[in-house]
């Protein structure tokens, strides 16, 4: 079985199926790791199955006898390591039949998470991989006090240990991780000073994973970052400047993730604006629009055109009102710029097209060009502009008229389908407007 196929293993079904044959499937699906290859661990799955099949236990509330002897040696802490691991990988490859008891079995399997011996060796480990599946495959949550605790020292290890020098590897704990946060979110507190030092490691595989711990927490209403559960340790400040720099980092995928990130923030912080959340939008923010803004003024002055374009993009597609402060700015630069750098900078414009004022001003100088010039997308994304202002009325539609000379010349054979379609349905919209005169009509036919 692949490590790394998760959700293949938490869809895994258990059918009803006989002893024999569901024993010879499963032991078939056994891995090979040091428990699987002790002889031991096939004679006791068989019995587990005949114990399970033959003599199902009826009273939900009180464990067979020989379930009660396994829990018993589980938990008791005079039991070896080896023995106590043993019995989780029995669980673990029948989990199943403990599910029923999966309360009383969870947490002495948490507390094993948490050993010495399962925690002292490096990485997000197989046998650790295996017990956080179990915990996903199991519908218990950790709900009391000692149990949010340890769960959470949990997620604390998991983050300390994402990252592996394989990038496939990286994406299955990353996965983990993100299904155990979506699961227990509610029942645990994530160390952001650990989040904290990713953000400014020198590898960029850490910052990366970082950034995308920030958006597994946003994606799940938790915020970056909590004044009353990180104020104690962690300065707001300090951390939301830090994860900003990312802004400016050498590697395309770091800072576009940043941007990604902060478009998030942004968006997390106008939707707490109508709910009734604990924290509000000033406390769970704070600086943090401010300094994205001067991010984003500094990438203008210095004309860095390609990490600011896809920058406001990322932030813009999660809170397009962000654009109301660099709308200006935005069409100073927008008569320089060429092939994708144009069409991104016109979609920008057409992202938040009712919100910038005098955009037809704006746009006049420039229509000719952007129509006539031969750059299909640059093309299409300037015809999707001039339609939705049409339809919108910021423009009039004899103003329109002024333009059918170069669109028709431009756009009656033209080799792209999309554009041709589009200055159709311009033509449609003028020649059905009620305030076309009958000459400007008559010339649409």
């Amino acid at each position: 079985m692949d490590k790394n196929d998760i959700s293949t293993v938490l869809n895994k079904s258990n059918p009803n199926e006989t002893t024999s044959t569901q024993s010879e499937k499963e032991e078939e699906e056994l891995e090979i790791d040091a428990f699987n290859k002790n002889p031991c661990m096939p004679l006791f799955l068989d019995v587990l199955d005949h114990l399970h099949t033959h003599f199902p236990s009826t009273d939900h509330s009180q464990m067979p006898k020989w379930m009660s002897e396994l829990h018993s040696k589980l938990t008791t802490r005079g039991t070896h390591p080896n023995i106590q691991m043993f019995i989780a990988k029995l669980i673990i490859n029948r989990p199943h039949v403990f599910e029923v008891y999966s309360e009383s079995f969870f947490p002495g399997l948490l507390e094993l998470s948490l050993s010495s011996h399962v925690t002292a060796s490096p990485g997000l480990h197989y046998f650790l991989r295996d017990l956080c599946i179990l915990f996903l495959r199991w519908p218990v949550l950790p709900n009391t006090s000692y149990l949010r605790q340890l769960a959470s020292s949990l997620l604390d290890h998991l983050l300390k240990n994402l990252v592996y020098s394989q990038t496939v590897i990286t994406r299955a704990n990353m996965d983990i991780f993100k299904l155990i946060v979506e699961r227990w979110k509610d029942n645990v507190v994530i160390n952001k000073l650990e989040v904290f030092e990713m953000l400014a490691k020198e590898a960029k595989a850490y910052r990366i994973v970082g950034l995308e711990v920030v958006g597994i927490l946003l994606s799940n209403d938790l915020p970056a970052y909590d004044p009353e559960k990180d104020g104690a340790h962690l300065n707001q400040f300090h951390f939301f400047e830090r994860l900003l720099r990312n802004l400016s980092f050498a590697a395309r995928d770091v800072y576009s993730a940043a941007a990604e990130v902060s478009g998030l923030i942004l968006k997390q912080r106008n939707q707490s604006r109508y709910s009734k959340s604990k924290l509000s939008q000033s406390d769970a923010t704070g600086p943090f629009e401010q300094l994205l803004r001067d991010h984003i003024n500094s990438m203008f002055q210095k004309l860095n055109l390609d990490r600011l374009l896809l920058c406001l993009e990322k932030i813009t597609n999660a809170d397009p009102s962000f654009l109301d402060y660099f709308h200006i700015k935005l069409f100073d630069i927008l008569p320089t710029l060429v092939g994708e750098k144009k069409v991104m900078a016109l979609r920008l414009v057409l992202l938040r097209l009712e919100h910038l004022p005098d955009l037809y001003k704006k746009l006049q100088p420039l229509l000719k060009i952007f129509i006539t010039h031969r750059h299909d997308e640059a093309q299409q994304t300037i015809l999707k502009i001039l339609l939705q202002m049409l339809r919108s009325g910021l423009i009039h539609p004899s103003q329109m008229t002024l333009l059918l000379n170069h669109l028709t010349s431009t756009f009656v054979n033209h080799n792209s389908d999309s554009c041709r379609e589009l200055f159709l349905d311009i033509i449609m919209w003028l020649y059905e407007c009620e305030e076309i005169d009958k000459e400007s009509r008559d010339a649409l036919r």
